[in-house]
């Protein structure tokens, strides 16, 4: 056989086969075109799937990587807003940073918005979010603008705007938390697209996958049963040879056959073009030269040693196979042994199926898969998929916020086992109704629950999906309970500083200690919850203390002595807080030296030094009557609330020490107002009593000489003339003496005075003085009568010297709660907004002494005035029992 001329350069057995091998040819012929076909379609709609899921992930992931840039240079903007606003004089070397940063901020968006339109599917979501993300960085840049067009003061601070102040002072918080709380919800939204898309595209690959693998087997095998049926008609005819050999020429599968010593025969013309060589240099070479098991039991060994035994044990062999000449050059390997007509092996056939782009494909899609895999792995979301109230899926995030020891236990668990019994009334989750991909729930506030039975706080979204042909829900938790911490601890510090403010807003109509005492120790209880609280006002030097104020107390407190031990006094210098969980089992307090405080059975105790006018002065306690661990908060709290009562102590003693001067001053003011008017007196009795008298004795003594003298002298001239000065003298001494203490103010009261200094005042300036009383019926105390009669003689004089008027009308009147005494005018008026002048350099007192005078007495005096319309001076003085 091997000399044969017709079998040395081909595989000449295909001669001969007749009509019914024409036939079988013709049937294979259109078996391995229908193979072509349907292999080309198949090819071309997987890798079209398959190129659209990869265009769909690679845009997808392009835009979560725009996302994350867009939000890192946003911060990076802010840095640079920041130093330039702390350092005025960086800021030219800042602004171009920030303008390149801004810069790349918008070509990140255009580049994003740009990807999202290109996405195969409309995603109103994803762009309603995208909307929301970028126009928190553009308000967010809006306000970081104003930092670079802001002026620099003469002193080199920025002067900032209202806008980029607010920034920089309060509102940088709720920017910040705003801005990633929309670009975690947009990458998360981009997640969930994805694993939609992924898992929508991994149904489809699927599904094509199948496709190939069954319509090619079916019509493989069929082209290998045809091509057997050939081989075996063509051992009994060249003819049939022949025709195979045409078929096998036409074939779209690589072919080589080989002798039984593993020697190629033949080849056809797609197997050179496969293999990449010219069927000369094949023909006598080793079958399967060069092919490399890569899957199967020989794994890793040459083909030719693989198949060996499978062929002489007259069995096919089937096998995935690689060129280690072209790494990443694939085939499935078919390898049928063909024996002539006494049964022994007579040729080796092995057909090859190129699969090395659907490998390529198949790794590009378990890459992405992987990919997909670790980044639902790698999430901080947990991540559930829920199948007939069963969790059929879960994401190590989920293991992790549940507190389960892994995902094989969470299987075993109904989905409402996450939930909190009091969240479970209010979630509804009917999904066997929804639409594929229709949204649920979206940020739902929820508390979950772990396997040990303790609540946590989740924000929940949920999506009704088809999972393995059922409809099904994927629910995603993110724990927010440090979010929720924060915010607790937000409204209590709210809570506190509007308690705070609460009390300095008391504070400030609150004059009398007692009382805002009062008040501190009660909002002390309330932020604290403390049982007992008190005050305890210490002396370090004379080593003595009391207690001034209590609240909680069961027993009498307030007012008990006691004597400081040398560790009070060291703590109150000092000037550290202390703060004991348990007095009966710590030492630094013995409650034997606070015997107030053991009869109160305190058990946990705080105790915070007050400084009274910046000397050590006392201790505000704070007790609990069970052990309880002082928080941070607390000791916080509490050490704002010391130093309230340091400033009301020393506020206190300071209001304390001006009542006193108060009082001693209008002591001093009305010891000296009766001095004054005991002088008056005096002076008056001395001048009527001495001098009026003196002037009448020489006002006699003028008369004997003019009595004695010759009439029509000269000297009797210069006597009338004397007598004449000395009546004046007189009645100005009676003037002066009446002014002085007026006598019908003693003999008939304050009604009569006040009318005969109207009638005199009239006299003496011509003004009209009208005078009206009412009520005065009986006698006021000569103190009062004085000083109303002084006020109106003030009032008078001014009216006198500075109104210009014409009409004067003085009216008193006694009323229920006193008297009121009104001295109006029509004159030209005054500045009502500063009615009282201060005491002039000559010594004038004006308006200033009649507010004396009317306070010295417990009453007010009101000066209505205006400009051309007149004055009124209205005074009320309180009489008891009036």
């Amino acid at each position: 056989m091997a000399d044969d001329p017709k079998k040395k350069h081909g595989f000449s057995i295909l001669a001969g086969l007749g009509s019914s091998g024409r036939i079988l040819i013709v049937s294979l012929a259109v078996v391995v075109l229908i193979i072509g076909l349907v292999r080309g379609y198949l090819f071309l709609d997987f890798r079209d799937h398959v190129k659209t899921t990869l265009t769909g992930l690679e845009v997808s992931s392009l835009r979560a990587s725009y996302l994350l840039t867009a939000y890192q240079l946003t911060l990076e903007s802010y840095n640079l807003a920041q130093q330039a606003a702390a350092q005025p004089t960086k800021r030219a070397i800042l602004r171009p940073l920030y303008i390149q940063k801004v810069d790349s901020i918008r070509a990140t968006r255009d580049t994003y918005l740009s990807l999202l339109q290109r996405s195969p599917r409309k995603e109103d979501e994803i762009e309603l979010a995208a909307g929301y993300f970028f126009r928190s960085i553009t308000g967010f840049l809006s306000r970081t603008d104003g930092v670079f067009d802001a002026k620099i003061s003469a002193s080199g601070k920025l002067e900032l705007s209202g806008e980029a102040t607010t920034l920089f002072q309060t509102s940088v918080n709720n920017d910040f938390r705003n801005l990633r709380r929309h670009w975690q919800l947009l990458t998360r939204l981009e997640l969930q697209r994805n694993i939609r898309e992924f898992s929508d595209q991994k149904v489809v690959i699927a599904t094509r996958t199948e496709e190939w693998f069954v319509v090619t087997t079916v019509l493989f095998v069929i082209t290998i049963g045809c091509t057997i049926a050939v081989i075996i008609l063509a051992g009994r005819t060249t003819s049939l040879a022949r025709q195979l050999r045409v078929l096998f020429e036409r074939s779209v599968n690589p072919i080589e056959v080989a002798d039984p010593a593993g020697k190629i025969v033949y080849v056809n013309t797609e197997f050179e073009r496969w293999k990449g060589q010219q069927k000369s240099d094949l023909v006598g070479t080793s079958v399967f030269g060069g092919l490399r098991v890569v899957e199967g039991a020989e794994r890793e060994q040459p083909a030719w040693e693989a198949v060996q035994s499978s062929i002489q044990s007259g069995e096919s062999w089937t096998g995935e196979v690689e060129f280690e000449e072209r790494p990443g050059t694939y085939s499935v390997l078919f390898v049928f042994p063909v024996f002539d007509r006494n049964g022994r092996l007579w040729r080796i056939m092995g057909v090859h199926r190129d699969i090395s782009e659907k490998k390529k494909l198949v790794r590009a899609v378990e890459e992405t898969r992987e990919q997909y895999h670790k980044l639902i792995e790698s999430s901080r979301d947990g991540m559930v998929v829920v199948r007939d109230s069963k969790i059929v899926f879960v994401n190590p995030a989920a293991v992790r916020i549940f507190q389960y020891a892994s995902e094989e236990e969470m299987y075993k668990l109904d989905f409402v086992d996450l939930i909190a019994p009091p969240s479970r009334p209010f979630l509804r989750l009917d999904y066997d109704h929804r639409s594929s991909d229709e949204e649920i729930l979206r940020n739902y506030e929820m508390k979950g629950l772990t396997k040990g039975g303790k609540l946590v706080d989740l924000e929940l979204d949920v999506r009704a999906i088809v999972w393995n042909d059922a409809r099904a829900m994927h629910a995603s938790f993110r724990d927010i309970s440090s979010r929720k911490a924060l915010e607790r601890q937000q409204a209590v510090w709210l809570w506190e500083q509007e308690t705070l403010s609460s009390i300095d807003r008391q504070l400030l109509g609150i004059v009398d200690m007692q009382k805002v005492l009062d008040i501190i120790l009660q909002q002390v209880m309330l932020l604290t919850r403390s049982q007992v609280v008190a005050v305890a006002i210490i002396d370090p030097e004379d080593r003595q203390g009391y207690w001034r104020v209590a609240k909680g107390n069961r027993s009498s407190l307030v007012g008990q002595p006691f004597t400081p031990t040398h560790e009070m006094i060291a703590m109150l210098r000092s000037g550290e807080s202390l703060a004991v969980e348990d007095c009966r089992s710590d030492g630094r307090v013995a409650m034997s030296d606070w015997p107030a405080l053991q009869a109160e059975e305190i058990v946990s105790v705080a105790f915070f030094p007050l400084i009274v006018n910046t000397k050590p002065g006392g201790m505000l306690t704070v007790g609990f009557r069970q052990p309880h661990a002082f928080a941070e908060r607390e000791i916080r709290v509490l050490a704002s609330m010391a130093e309230k009562v340091s400033i009301a102590l020393s506020s206190g003693q300071l209001y304390e020490h001006l009542l006193r001067r108060e009082k001693e001053l209008e002591l001093l003011s009305g010891a000296r107002v009766q001095a004054q008017e005991e002088e008056r007196r005096r002076i008056s009795r001395e001048i009527h009593d001495g001098l009026g008298q003196l002037l009448t004795a020489i006002k006699l003594n003028l008369e004997i000489l003019e009595d004695n003298l010759p009439a029509g002298e000269e000297a009797g001239k210069r006597i009338v003339e004397a007598k004449q000065l000395l009546d004046n003298v007189l009645k100005e001494a009676r003037e002066i003496s009446y002014n002085l203490m007026p006598s019908v103010l003693d003999d008939f009261g304050l009604g009569p005075g006040l009318q005969s200094l109207c009638e005199q005042f009239s006299k003496r300036t011509g003004l009209r003085v009208s005078f009206h009383e009412h009520g005065l019926t009986n006698r006021l105390s000569q103190d009062i009568e004085i000083g109303l009669y002084r006020i109106a003689q003030e009032a008078l004089n001014n009216i006198t010297k500075h109104a210009q008027a014409r009409e004067v009308e003085v009216q008193i009147v006694r009323h229920k709660n006193g008297l009121r005494l009104t001295i109006e005018d029509d004159g030209k008026g005054m500045n009502g907004a500063s009615p009282v002048k201060e005491p002039s350099a000559s010594g004038g007192t004006g308006l200033v002494s009649m507010r004396e005078r009317a306070s010295s007495f417990g009453g007010t005096v009101l000066v209505d005035s205006f400009p051309g319309k007149g004055t009124m001076i209205n005074v009320e003085i309180p009489i008891k029992g009036a």
